[in-house]
């Protein structure tokens, strides 16, 4: 299963990077799913909407595999 993170309030001078984000979460130690992390802002929908096409691709890959798979 794909995980998507959103990184949220990026307009604010003290937000963390998505690079230091993956650091902290040690995102990179996961090998075997991919993983995302969005820049984002709830409040006027930025990045929304780019998380969402991501997540819809893994999933639409993931299926295309295991579709492949079964034959």
């Amino acid at each position: 299963m794909p995980i998507l993170l959103y990184n949220n309030k990026v307009d604010c001078e003290d937000s963390l990077s998505s690079v230091k984000i993956a650091a902290a979460l040690g995102l990179h130690n996961i090998e075997d799913k991919p993983w995302h992390i969005t820049p984002s802002n709830a409040i006027t929908g930025e990045g929304l909407e780019d998380g969402v096409h991501w997540l819809v691709q893994q999933i639409k890959s993931m299926n295309t595999h295991s579709r492949k798979l079964k034959r």
